[in-house]
């Protein structure tokens, strides 16, 4: 396994170590937070449990992405024809291909679906895979080992090429082209409206509307400033600051989350982007999970927290979004 982890780092990939025979993060570990590639350091990590899994962190951090083909939510085989050839590992369920980063893009649904439990789900910042020639063993008992595929030309690791270039027909679907240009007011006022109600300043509306302009349209505009200037100022003047506590009222809204209840330490939910009622218990309100009710856009737009030294880019605040979503489902009994 360390080989394994070492040469995907010797490739400039970040990666982090997962408990064995498992797709959860080592105990202690921040998860995508903890990627690194650097030598001595996962010298360290697998030293301390030489059977660890391998995690691989996509989007920026590693320069790469992951498309999840899943054949329990529709994906056929022959759909793999569709994509570039590239680097390809045979999951349980499917497979995931692996193509270079580029700016703009966002994890969402492909096709065959909204949310992450669609047929095929681009997967970028702040997520990470199971990489090979790491084991998973499932409730049945069944172990699987990730691998690469092979086709006529070889096989597919990242060991015999390089990634293929994102196709340009992700753009028509997700990233770049989340919203169309006619719909960038509308898309920044949900964004500044959310803001506040999280109890956020104007200063911090204004670092999300200007990173919004520059990775969620195909076209940013030029001089976004005095527009969103405009929207945060009607914003700060018309919207009550506060939480988004009061899930009837996100009812109204196009997309939405509504937590129906609380039982036994389990937690039930509906979402626009998921129609059945899906049940948590406590431990399981992740990321990947909440990810499952709706795509990252309305996690980002309702709990993204600015970061970095100019505040222009976001990051989900996931344990508030937990807090809140079982909060509201314990008042509602």
């Amino acid at each position: 396994m360390l080989d394994s982890a070492l040469e995907l780092a010797k490739k400039g990939y970040k990666i982090f170590p997962l408990s064995p025979l498992s797709k959860i993060p080592r105990a202690g570990s921040k998860g995508s937070k903890d990627a690194t590639c650097d030598e001595t350091v996962i010298l360290s990590l697998w030293a301390a449990q030489s059977q660890a899994n391998i995690a691989l962190a996509l989007g920026e951090t590693s320069r790469i992405v992951a498309v999840d083909c899943d054949f329990n939510h529709g994906f056929k085989k022959e759909e793999l024809q569709k994509f570039p050839r590239t680097i390809t590992v045979q999951t349980k369920n499917g497979f995931h291909l692996y193509y270079k980063y580029k700016a703009g893009l966002k994890s969402r649904a492909l096709w065959g679906g909204t949310t992450n439990s669609s047929s095929a789900y681009l997967r970028v910042n702040g997520l990470y895979t199971v990489a090979p020639p790491s084991s998973v063993k499932y409730e049945t008992g069944e172990v699987w080992e990730y691998m690469y595929l092979e086709d006529p030309g070889g096989e597919l690791s990242f060991s015999d090429m390089e990634p293929a270039e994102v196709p340009d027909w992700f753009f028509e679907n997700c990233g770049a082209n989340s919203y169309k240009p006619g719909e960038r007011h509308d898309a920044l006022l949900r964004t500044a409206t959310a803001m506040r109600k999280k109890g956020k300043s104007a200063q911090d509306m204004m670092h999300a509307l200007i990173e919004k302009n520059e990775t969620s349209f195909i076209e940013p505009k030029k001089n976004i400033e005095v527009e969103a200037g405009k929207i945060v100022e009607w914003v700060m003047a018309n919207v009550e600051p506060g939480k988004f506590s009061d899930f009837a009222e996100l009812k109204k809204q196009e997309h939405y989350v509504m937590p129906l209840g609380y039982k036994e330490g389990k937690y039930f939910y509906t979402s626009s982007g998921n129609k059945e009622i899906v049940t948590l218990p406590t431990h399981n309100h992740n990321s990947l999970n909440l990810l499952g009710l709706m795509p990252i856009n309305w996690w980002e737009d309702n709990y993204g927290k600015p970061y970095g030294k100019d505040g222009l880019q976001i990051r989900i605040d996931w344990t508030q979004a937990a807090s809140d979503m079982m909060q509201t489902c314990r008042d509602r009994g």
